[in-house]
């Protein structure tokens, strides 16, 4: 018996270590069993990784497997890839967790109804079966209607909250720059009224509960609410609950085309937030981006963006170092002289639509200009790091989006008198489209940079892009991050860290 209890108790401690990265994909992929079935379906490596390690230990060596097992698990815990967004264990992970520790007990158990002399294939089994990357979708059908009755206990609680509040809600969204424009529009607000805004990337439906019960205090006036989407009806609940009376869309593009399946179901999808909009609110849209500017939305609405024939429009826009001057105008003919330290068209556009509702909401133009002078870059978007040395860091790795990428290699392009340096693996995320995405913007990139080090699954195609312009010379691929900032040129330099890097230059 003890050959048995003690190889298997050994093996399944290593698959429970082992799960603790899937559990963070789980929850990454918003403990959605179909996103995470998704992930590992895009990922097969993911599945591979957690079978077949010596399964042939436990039939050999009887209970003499168990250190070796029990080394393996302290392995899976001590040795993780690097995590740029952290693994947070709250209540519903312990939940999971516990679960999850249930069926590993079961699991083991019911090799004891196996014949004696045949238990050691059973244990084999176990070790070779990718049962850690199982357990987070299996415990989250396990736990799924408890979760359902607190998640419901939340959401009741924030909609009494809200409505006793009488708080006027602020909705934001847009396949890109909505968080920016949430950080924007709350720097111009908060000085003319007590501002409470989603915090970091909580624009998920609990997220938005969790803010408002946690965080909400009698003495706010005003809520920004930012609201993501990874299929329809996600922004129509948030909604729902929160009531916004007025709402930006800032944009429609490709994010997450891969779960929407159409750019058409991603414009119904942010449209969802005008139609919450009431008979005294109003709709601010970016006519900037075409699907917008082509949706025909008929109700009252408020355009802005750079071209002729917007609300408020961006006129007289340049750049430089130390970030861009433009002059707003208004649709009462007012024109607003505005400075930023923040670089790039995009944030131009995001100032100016969220200068829009603030405006129009009542800010004063000296408070706004004020606030858009000390507006500092978003975390990881644009965000122009401290000198290194002779080495200037541009740091837009939470830019996932092409038109986004686009801007950030013209910024680099915008450098005189350093070497201009672009790292990046390429974009995520698009579907059949990533290959065709990411070697177009591998065109655009050869002729902004003298430098490009390309990381990881995306080098492929823009390597494809480089040769394309006949400037293969400029490029390098590298495996990992690490190996790239080993690698960048000495002397005056700027680095764009674009798309989903940042975790060695902390």
């Amino acid at each position: 018996m003890l050959d048995y209890i003690l190889p298997v108790a050994c093996v399944l401690v290593w698959q429970g270590a082992l799960s603790r990265h899937y559990f963070h994909m789980y929850q990454l992929n918003s403990y959605r069993p179909e996103r995470y079935r998704r992930w590992l379906e895009k990922n097969p490596k993911e599945r591979r990784l957690a079978a077949g390690l010596v399964p042939a230990g436990a039939a050999v060596l009887g209970r003499w497997a168990a250190p070796l097992y029990f080394g393996l698990a302290v392995f899976a815990l001590s040795v993780r890839p690097p995590e740029k967004k952290p693994f947070v264990v709250t209540d519903r992970v312990k939940r999971q967790f516990s679960a999850a520790a249930f069926l590993l007990l079961a699991i083991g158990a019911a090799g004891l109804v196996v014949p004696a002399p045949w238990r050691f294939v059973w244990t084999a089994a176990v070790a070779a079966a990718p049962i850690a990357v199982w357990l987070p979708s299996a415990s989250g059908r396990m736990t799924e209607g408890m979760e359902k009755r607190i998640a419901d206990g939340f959401v009741r609680a924030a909609r009494e909250k809200l409505a006793a509040s009488g708080v006027t809600v602020v909705g934001v969204t847009g396949s890109y720059g909505k968080t920016s424009v949430k950080y924007i529009l709350t720097e111009m607000l908060r000085e003319t009224f007590d501002t409470l805004m989603t915090e970091g990337s909580y624009n998920t439906t609990m997220g938005v509960v969790r803010t408002v019960n946690e965080q909400m205090t009698p003495f706010n006036q005003v809520f920004v609410c930012e609201m993501g989407a990874r299929q329809k009806g996600d922004i129509a609940e948030i909604c729902d609950i929160v009531k916004p009376k007025y709402g930006i869309i800032t944009s429609v593009g490709i994010a997450h085309l891969e779960t929407f399946g159409s750019t058409e179901n991603i414009r119904a999808a942010k449209f969802e937030l005008a139609e919450s909009i009431p008979e005294d609110g109003l709709i601010f849209l970016n006519f900037d981006s075409p699907p917008i500017a082509a949706s025909g939305w008929e109700r009252p609405h408020v355009s802005y963006g750079l071209d002729e024939g917007c609300d408020y429009r961006a006129v007289e826009v340049s750049y430089g170092i130390t970030g861009a001057k433009f002059t707003l105008q208004c649709p009462d003919g007012r024109a607003l002289q505005l400075a930023t330290k923040l670089l790039g068209r995009h944030n131009v556009l995001n100032i100016a639509g969220a200068a829009a509702v603030a405006l129009t909401m009542g800010v004063p133009d000296k408070t706004l200009t004020s606030a858009v002078r000390r507006l500092k870059p978003i975390p990881h978007r644009l965000e122009l790091r401290p000198a290194m040395g002779e080495r200037i860091y541009i740091d837009d790795a939470y830019n996932a989006n092409p038109e986004g990428a686009a801007e950030a290699v013209q910024v680099l392009s915008a450098f005189t008198g350093v070497t201009r340096v672009l790292v990046t693996p390429g974009m995520v995320e698009l579907g059949e489209r990533e290959y065709a995405v990411n070697r177009e913007f591998a065109r655009l990139a050869a002729r902004c940079c003298d430098v490009c080090i390309a990381v990881g699954r995306g080098g492929e195609a823009i390597a494809a892009g480089f040769a394309d312009e006949g400037m293969e010379a400029k490029l390098t691929r590298v495996a990992t991050l690490r190996e790239a900032l080993a690698m960048l040129p000495e002397g005056k330099s700027v680095v764009l860290l674009e798309n989903d890097l940042t975790d060695d230059l902390e």
